[in-house]
């Protein structure tokens, strides 16, 4: 067995998803919640992508639309 520095222990990382069969109930917790986040941030992020104004234009001028398509 090797015995490692601090620098060494500190820069390894472990990815939650690695441990999310361990059962550990704090583990499980952490990542759980880390989820929750990710999700509540897309879903932040995807209203915040919405524009009303693109959708009033696409339904306004269609040959707009036909020409950015190609048709």
């Amino acid at each position: 067995m090797q015995q490692l520095t601090h620098a060494e222990g500190r820069a390894q990382t472990l990815s939650g998803f690695d441990n999310l069969g361990s059962g550990r109930t704090d583990v499980v917790g952490n990542v759980k919640i880390k989820l929750e986040e990710t999700i509540g941030t897309f879903d932040y992020r995807m209203k915040q992508s919405f524009n009303p104004l693109f959708w009033i234009k696409f339904i306004l001028k269609p040959q707009e639309n036909f020409l950015i398509l190609g048709i």
